[in-house]
């Protein structure tokens, strides 16, 4: 038997999430529990169809409620609907885009292409186009 335990202390330490707008900054907690983050994976996934789907929007503000810190959302709230001094919707989007990567999230936007072929080659046959004849 040996001496040798492996072990690694998962504990965190990290700070708060902060943003800032104009004067304002906002403040979410470092870590959030997972049915939040799905939820702010499926508010993400809506922000596609904005125009499309009025119930997204709504969606949006909500889990800005849900995320912030209860003073943080409060003030969030009262801005949105502030007429001197708005958050616009692009930046709420972005804010939104940011918080899924600060959270360690990527964005679900559909994937790029990672061929590195022209893009008349789709079909997986090399090229021969400029190559000698042979005979």
């Amino acid at each position: 038997m040996t001496d040798n335990v492996r072990y690694r202390d998962f504990s965190g330490t990290a700070e708060p999430v902060r943003f800032k707008i104009d004067n304002d900054v906002f403040e979410a907690p470092a870590v959030l529990p997972i049915p939040v983050m799905q939820e702010l994976v499926n508010v993400a996934d809506r922000m596609k169809n904005l125009g499309h789907d009025s119930a997204a929007l709504n969606a949006i503000v909500e889990v800005f409620n849900v995320i912030l810190t209860d003073a943080s959302a409060r003030r969030f709230g009262e801005r949105i609907a502030s007429k001197s001094e708005p958050i616009g919707i692009r930046q709420v989007i972005d804010i939104m885009m940011w918080l899924l990567e600060a959270y360690g999230l990527r964005p679900t936007e559909p994937s790029s292409d990672s061929s590195t072929g022209l893009p008349g080659e789709s079909d997986g046959t090399p090229s021969v186009a400029g190559a000698l004849a042979v005979g």
